[in-house]
């Protein structure tokens, strides 16, 4: 856990409630979504940005980010995608790949 957690961190840093819109779920693992979930519903029902101290009440320790919000932002989406080939890439490997309907292109030279 860390990634998902700096961010929520430098976006209450940050202050600007709109980074709340950049937000989604494929930026945090499963581990933190539970920090996610009580960040958005927060914002949703008061309308405000949780606080640092508001989030450790919770039991969540938010790490202080490596970086500027933009940083953590860039980090987070690299880290979503790496995650979704990730997860598929045993599929492509087996040759069970739907698009490809279960097998390799042929190359020519």
């Amino acid at each position: 856990m860390g990634m998902g957690l700096s961010l929520l961190n430098a976006v209450i840093t940050d202050g600007n409630r709109q980074n709340v819109t950049r937000l989604n779920p494929s930026l945090f693992t499963p581990e933190e979504m539970d920090a996610y979930d009580t960040f958005t519903n927060h914002y949703r029902r008061y309308g405000e940005l949780p606080s640092i101290t508001q989030m450790r009440e919770q039991g969540f320790q938010l790490p202080s980010g490596i970086g500027q919000l933009e940083f953590q932002f860039d980090r987070g989406l690299r880290r979503s995608v790496y995650n979704r080939v990730m997860h598929h890439m045993p599929a492509f490997q087996g040759g069970d790949c739907k698009a490809g309907r279960g097998s390799a292109p042929k190359h020519h030279l």
